[in-house]
Parts: structure tokens; C-alpha cells; sequence
């Protein structure tokens, strides 16, 4: 871009910003009869579309603003050719995000923050409850369903160390430079109790008859990189990742 383009799109720009902070008193206000403040951040967004295996059916994410809970909720929803979009999850004090189906067709994963951090969730597309597959400190990033469909890998940030809590507690939370970076690693969840249609989400007095949340297993570790970004390989026995040291 020469200087002068760049100069006057700063311009146009600046004109803009003038504009929106004149207000309704600014140049032309008398002749503007557009939507309210209010009626622009109520309108509902959608964002990431996900096409289902066989094609016939989207899920995707739709925002939309909470002005008592001061705070912009996501949920995800479902649309089949020829029916209206209905609703598929409705976290009170969360947002559900990045859907992803298996490969079979007959589940969506997708992330929530419903409990204290984000985790990750499946939801049967036959009916039924969702059910949670994690339940890790920091939460979790990133997924991806490996071929199988039976395993999920995700990205999980390292938590602090205890003597870095304590000094954060003690005099708040700063770093120093190039001494302690907090690093990402790939881990892997097999999801197949979770997935089964024995599942059971509620426990009896003793919790025997209830499904545990699998425990998940690191894949990368060390000080010396963060894992950015992975795929699965075709057959589902290796994992490219991307990192930075």
C-alpha cells in the first residue's frame, strides 16, 4: 500500500470515528432514522458453520447479547434443508462453541464454559443429554476427533506452578521477562465410555451406576515448546503438530 492510500484511509477513518463520537447532534443527525444502540448490539450473530458427514445438516454458532447477565452468550443450533434452525444447547451461565461432528455423523463435540473453565462436551444427535469428556484444570482449546471416532485430542495450557500462585497471591499477578512462560501441550481423551450407549451421566447413592469422565493422556510436554496447532494422520496413528519454541 503507497503512503498516500494509507493516508487517506486514516482519513476516512478519523472521519468515521468523528461521526460516531458527534452523536446525534453531529453534521446530518437530523436526517438519520436508523436502528438504536440497543437494537444493533440485540441483533444475533451466526459464525462458524460445521456441514455434517453426509451433508444434511449445519450446526453453527449463534451470539447474542444478555443485558442483565452484562455479557454476550453463544449457543449452538442446528438446521436441516427444509426445517426452521432450532436451538441444540442453552448453558445458563456459559457459552457452547466450536462444534465439531464425529466422523460417524452421530455426535457433536464442542467446548463450554459452564463450570468453572472451558471444557469439552458431546452431544448425541439421536437424543439424549449432553455429557461432559473432560474436566481439566486451565481447560481445554482447541479439539479434533481423531478417524476412529473414539478419541479427541485438544490443546491444554500447563497450570501455574505452585511457588508462581503463591508469589501472584502474595504480590500480584506480574512476569519477568525470559524467566517463566506458560507452555501448551497436545493431549489425547478416549472418549469410547462417554461415547457408549450405556452411558449414564446421573449416580446413584454410591456413584457405581454412573459413567466416570475419562482421564485424558499428555502426548507432548517439556519447557521447550507450545503446541500451536495438530491434525490427525488419515489412519489416525499419528498427530502432525505445529509449535513455537
Amino acid at each position: 500500500m503507497t503512503h498516500s492510500a494509507f493516508a487517506a484511509r486514516c482519513g476516512l477513518f478519523a472521519v468515521f470515528v468523528s461521526l460516531m463520537l458527534a452523536g446525534p447532534h453531529g453534521a446530518g443527525a437530523q436526517d438519520m432514522d436508523g436502528p438504536s444502540f440497543r437494537e444493533v448490539i440485540n441483533l444475533r450473530s451466526v459464525a462458524n458453520p460445521q456441514l455434517a458427514p453426509d451433508g444434511g445438516a449445519v450446526i453453527f454458532e449463534v451470539s447474542a447479547a444478555e443485558w442483565e447477565a452484562n455479557r454476550f452468550d453463544t449457543e449452538l443450533w442446528l438446521t436441516r434443508p427444509g426445517t426452521a434452525p432450532q436451538p441444540l444447547t442453552n448453558a445458563p451461565e456459559g457459552s457452547s462453541t466450536q462444534p465439531r461432528w464425529s466422523p460417524d455423523g452421530r455426535f457433536v463435540a464442542f467446548t463450554s464454559d459452564r463450570g468453572e473453565q472451558t471444557q469439552l462436551f458431546v452431544l448425541p444427535m439421536d437424543g439424549g443429554e449432553v455429557r461432559q469428556v473432560t474436566n481439566v484444570a486451565e481447560g481445554v482449546q482447541q479439539f479434533r476427533w481423531a478417524p476412529d471416532g473414539m478419541r479427541i485430542a485438544f490443546l491444554r495450557t500447563d497450570p501455574q506452578p505452585d511457588s508462581v500462585a503463591q508469589r501472584n497471591e502474595q504480590y500480584g499477578d506480574f512476569a519477568i521477562e525470559d524467566q517463566y512462560t506458560r507452555r501448551t501441550h497436545l493431549w489425547m481423551v478416549d472418549a469410547a465410555q462417554v461415547l457408549a450407549p450405556s452411558f449414564t451421566a446421573e449416580c446413584d447413592s454410591v456413584g457405581a451406576s454412573c459413567t466416570a469422565i475419562p482421564d485424558p493422556q499428555r502426548l507432548t510436554g517439556g519447557d521447550s515448546l507450545t503446541v500451536t496447532n495438530f491434525a490427525w494422520s488419515p489412519g489416525g496413528g499419528r498427530i502432525a503438530i505445529e509449535h513455537k519454541e
